[in-house]
């Protein structure tokens, strides 16, 4: 992740996007939900052009309607998965690292790549598993760690995961938490035993 995209996600949170094929992959449900309004559109348009205007049919609205309502909804939806996950820990880099390795094995994450602030690793899940796979993203900083999970952007878009997203974040933050509890419980215990 060049250094500009990780800061720019590190201000807003949110995954970049960073090409124009990704935002179609994931954002694809948007467009798909718009294609019948918008050819009722074009229809009554060509029939202005041609002087022929007539009024929308009782009932046609609704096909525009609904459609339109429930392409703003998945696009929230949508807006809302590239949200990151954040987590606050005094962990070292190396021991996130390795609970990062612990949850990628419980959780059958293909071998994922560390950089010294991010970590990127995806799943390949079997075909009945009602997922094509996840992308898990990773992003370390001082005294935070950014967890995301979405739909693998390399394969075929897919607008559920049936769960799975949220269990690869899930997985990550119970293990940080409890790392982080285990952590200040000896700090406790040896602040204890000082007096």
């Amino acid at each position: 992740m060049k250094s500009e995209i990780y800061n720019r996600t590190i201000d807003t949170r949110e995954l970049q996007l960073t090409n124009f094929g990704d935002k179609v992959s994931h954002f694809s449900i948007v467009g798909y939900l718009l294609i019948f309004p918008t050819t009722i559109f074009c229809f009554h348009f060509i029939d202005i052009v041609q002087g022929n205007p007539l009024s929308f049919r009782e009932g046609e609205i609704l096909f525009v309607i609904i459609p339109v309502v429930l392409s703003i909804i998945a696009y929230v939806v949508q807006k809302q998965r590239l949200k990151y996950k954040v987590i606050r820990t005094k962990l070292k880099k190396e021991r996130l690292k390795e609970l990062i390795v612990e949850v990628a094995k419980d959780l059958d994450w293909e071998r994922g790549s560390f950089s010294e602030k991010t970590y990127t690793s995806y799943t390949n899940p079997r075909w009945w598993s009602g997922s094509w796979g996840e992308q898990i993203t990773i992003l370390f900083t001082e005294d935070h760690v950014l967890i995301n999970s979405i739909c693998d952007l390399n394969k075929k878009s897919s607008v559920v995961s049936w769960g799975r997203n949220k269990r690869n974040e899930n997985a990550l933050i119970e293990k940080i938490k409890n790392a982080n509890q285990s952590v200040e419980e000896q700090t406790e215990l040896s602040s204890k035993n000082l007096l």
